[in-house]
């Protein structure tokens, strides 16, 4: 008890400092950040997924018919190292309502999306991310912001080396990535090839636009 009237001076300066200082002004509300928005649509998503998560054979099927995109969102330096044969590119940086407007005009288009997380040993253009911040996550996320829902996912992680899809890019062939193989008839890409000296890469038209290369030499 006799500490007591030794601790009321220090109590009570110590209440007169705080009654001197400034009321903390209130955080500002952002109207263009909503993270309780973004947490409900992810929570959506997550139901979505659960159905629009399909294999490379199915990727490739989806991919031919009507109607039908393929998006890649990663950034354009890797982009144009490497990617999906007809991929359309949209970095996942650049999306606003007007530049996917551009892009996929109509949001009923059904959407194919893939991401560094799908494939290992191309540590150049693909590089693995932690698992909870793949590209994937996000980009699907995203185009449900926005209102495309008819949004498909790759699933599966594969050895690129062993990959059914086709390639294209400044890497493809080379020896600073994957020889690009692959039997083009089943894809319906055309027979055609032609010999671009030296590189021993071939190309021919994808249905998609650009060209489809391949290398030389199987895998």
């Amino acid at each position: 008890m006799k500490t007591l009237p030794l601790l009321l001076p220090v109590l009570f300066v110590t209440i007169a400092h705080a009654a001197d200082q400034p009321a903390k002004a209130p955080v500002p509300r952002n109207p263009l950040i909503d993270y309780s928005g973004f947490l409900a649509d992810a929570a959506e998503v997550g139901k979505l997924r659960v159905q629009h998560r399909v294999t490379e054979e199915d990727f490739l099927r989806m991919s031919k018919e009507p109607d039908t995109l393929i998006l890649d969102a990663r950034s354009t330096d890797k982009y144009e190292m490497l990617h999906i044969v007809g991929a359309v590119h949209l970095s996942l940086t650049d999306v606003t309502a007007a530049e996917l407007e551009k892009v996929i005009p109509n949001k009923g288009t059904r959407i194919l999306i893939y991401c560094n997380n799908n494939f290992l040993k191309e540590p150049t253009a693909f590089a693995s991310k932690v698992a909870q911040a793949s590209l994937n996550i996000y980009t699907f996320n995203t185009l449900y912001s926005y209102g495309y829902r008819n949004v498909y996912e790759l699933a599966p992680l594969t050895d690129i080396h062993q990959s059914k899809l086709p390639f294209e890019g400044t890497l493809a062939g080379t020896s600073l990535s994957i020889p690009i193989f692959h039997d083009t008839s089943s894809y319906g890409y055309g027979e055609i090839f032609n010999l671009i000296p030296p590189t021993g890469i071939f190309r021919s038209k994808s249905p998609f636009g650009g060209t489809l290369s391949r290398n030389d030499a199987p895998h």
